[in-house]
């Protein structure tokens, strides 16, 4: 495993946003953000978030928080990272 922490990402020299986890695990790229509210993982925040993680070929999509994150902020990240073609990784803690 090789993960960069905070990478910013261009496409075709255009900025497209910056990303938290980037990174190898294996052969397969992940890409992912880190919140420390749980509650920030919006769906358009996760919209925003996988749209970064396709651009840099994600096959892994992460969703973390030092916070507990709910069923349906899971759902959500689960459907949306279907959609994309992402494996969805979570990891949270209970505070």
């Amino acid at each position: 495993m090789h993960l960069v922490p905070g990478a910013d990402v261009y496409v075709e020299d255009q900025h497209i946003g910056e990303i938290d986890i980037l990174g190898f695990l294996g052969q397969e790229v992940v890409a992912g953000e880190v919140k420390t509210s749980a509650e920030d993982f919006t769906p358009e925040q996760i919209d925003k978030d996988l749209k970064i993680a396709v651009a840099v070929g994600a096959d892994v999509y992460v969703v973390a928080s030092t916070g507990a994150i709910g069923q349906a902020q899971r759902a959500v990240a689960r459907e949306k990272a279907d959609e994309a073609g992402c494996h969805l990784m979570i990891i949270d803690w209970e505070s």
